[in-house]
């Protein structure tokens, strides 16, 4: 009986606790709510700030808001955002910690759901804000479901995130420091997309299926793109100077051993294995435009003089599609170069002093040229050479010279009838002043036509008697009949303001021109 009683004495203490703890959860969570509101909109900011419910555990030292909204206070304004959060988390807040040293200590913080969209002056933004005067310790933070369309005030300049999240381990932020990207040492993020507009109009960069983990330390990305938005001769005319149109698609991305913490925090590009699926890319250039005079930096300064370390051991891209469309300064249309079926692999792009014995940067590609022409190509540089030394090597299997007249036609003003390129070895070594090497280049039966720059037409009476010099001037085989094999000489002088791309295929070119046009009026002319 006496047994009976005392359980039941028990159980009411309990219940009477439970239900004051009840009662006082309602008080303290309104007084929380109108707390916390009035917090969040004390000052003169822009934005008014509104919970809908909040759910105060003082038994697990808990705090849950639901629907956080976002609203600028005057409406009027063009630089406004809008905004709602499903829910802030709170998970073990060190009550004791707060009160003791006013030291903001939780063990977890989930927020789901966000949404912003609207207007922004990022210029206003300049700078880091302090965070807080105490300092802030989170165990984990965990950002579910972001997305995000917040346009510039000022320029053409947007963000745009889809299905975003983002986990973040063991952050401490300490009292009146700024927040920035530094701060995040250990997280793993995934977006469905990203993309950013440039402020000048002329691209916008779009990534999908981006993904990181700093366990792995691997990145991943299913696509990425640089877009232009304009067409070939609108972005052209849009620019004041000659300049390179680049549409640009890159899938199956990964790169291992990448650190996205020192990324953030100092620029360092750190990997050990890097791969591309597949590259496409489609440049444009309108040579019509004025031509800006100034040099190009080489590709070693431009690796060496990287603001942040770069140390990728290894490179690949397994497949993909390079076009290049030119339109010269006298032609009627474009001509293009189109290299196909292209494989590439790197080796050491290493910038970082300490890594001497690795700073041989070493490249090997192969790729269908015009689609019929097998090239493979070697370069082979020491990063740290303040000549900007580089060695090329390279072959070209049997193809027809007619395959080449998308470009001969509307670059070379030349039409090749017949000739057929029975195979082509060259290499050479080039520096900051110039290229010399050697030409093995072995074709028969060539013979071309001269065009009209204006008409594009090869039968008219002048085209006739240029073309009639340029074949009495031009060796239709190598060997001739009767004659050894002639050796070609590569001797190019750098031009500054051209970079690697050009200054390669105007060495290759002079080789093949002292092979294929007569020594002795060469001499001559």
């Amino acid at each position: 009986m006496r047994n009976s009683k005392s359980v039941k004495i028990v159980f009411g203490v309990i219940a009477a606790f439970l239900l004051l703890g009840f009662f006082m959860s309602l008080i303290v969570e309104s007084w929380a709510e109108k707390k916390i509101e009035a917090a969040l909109n004390r000052g003169d900011g822009n934005y008014m700030v509104e919970i809908e419910a909040i759910d105060l555990s003082l038994w697990r030292a808990g705090l849950d808001m639901k629907k956080i909204q976002l609203t600028p206070k005057q409406k009027t304004s063009s630089a406004a955002l809008t905004g709602e959060i499903s829910s802030i988390e709170f998970r073990g807040i060190n009550i004791w910690k707060a009160f003791k040293s006013q030291d903001i200590e939780i063990r977890k913080l989930v927020i789901t759901g966000s949404n912003f969209t609207g207007n922004i002056n990022f210029s206003e933004m300049d700078g880091q804000p302090k965070v807080s005067s105490r300092n802030i310790r989170i165990g984990n933070i965990s950002v579910e479901k972001v997305s995000a369309d917040i346009h510039s005030t000022e320029s053409a300049q947007a963000y745009q995130v889809k299905d975003g999240n983002l986990d973040v381990d063991d952050l401490y932020i300490a009292k009146f420091d700024t927040l920035s990207a530094g701060a995040l040492k250990e997280f793993d993020f995934y977006a469905g997309e990203i993309a950013v507009t440039f402020p000048d109009s002329f691209y916008t960069v779009t990534s999908n299926g981006l993904r990181y983990s700093a366990k792995s330390s691997v990145l991943t990305a299913d696509r990425f793109t640089l877009h232009p938005n304009y067409p070939d001769y609108a972005f052209t005319d849009l620019h004041q100077y000659e300049t390179d149109r680049f549409e640009v698609t890159a899938s199956q991305i990964s790169l291992e051993g990448f650190s996205a913490a020192a990324y953030l925090e100092s620029g360092d590009l750190l990997g050990t294995y890097a791969e591309i699926g597949e590259l496409n890319v489609d440049a444009f250039r309108d040579k019509r435009e004025e031509f800006r005079h100034r040099d190009k930096p080489t590709f070693q300064e431009m690796i060496r003089n990287y603001s942040g370390r770069i140390v990728i051991d290894s490179v690949a891209i397994l497949g993909g599609d390079i076009r290049y469309t030119e339109h010269d300064e006298e032609a009627n249309e474009p001509g293009y170069i189109r290299f196909s079926e292209i494989g590439v692999t790197i080796y050491n792009v290493i910038n970082d002093p300490a890594e001497n014995d690795k700073n041989v940067f070493r490249l090997k590609c192969h790729a269908l040229l015009m689609g019929k022409g097998r090239l493979q190509v070697s370069l082979e540089s020491n990063l740290s050479d303040q000549r900007n030394t580089f060695f090329v090597a390279g072959t070209l299997s049997e193809m027809e010279v007619a395959q080449l007249n998308p470009m001969l036609d509307k670059n070379g003003y030349m039409h090749a009838n017949t000739g057929v390129i029975d195979e082509m070895s060259f290499q050479f070594s080039a520096d900051d002043t110039g290229a010399n090497g050697k030409m093995s280049l072995l074709y028969h039966d060539l013979d071309v036509s001269v065009k009209n720059k204006e008409t594009d037409k090869t039968t008219a009476i002048r085209e006739r008697l240029k073309t009639f010099i340029a074949n009495i001037k031009m060796m239709h085989s190598n060997p001739m009949p009767g004659e050894e094999v002639r050796e070609g000489e590569i001797d190019y002088l750098r031009d500054p303001e051209k970079f690697l791309f050009n200054y390669c295929f105007k060495s290759v070119l002079s080789g093949i021109e002292s092979t294929v046009t007569d020594k002795s009026l060469r001499e001559n002319k």
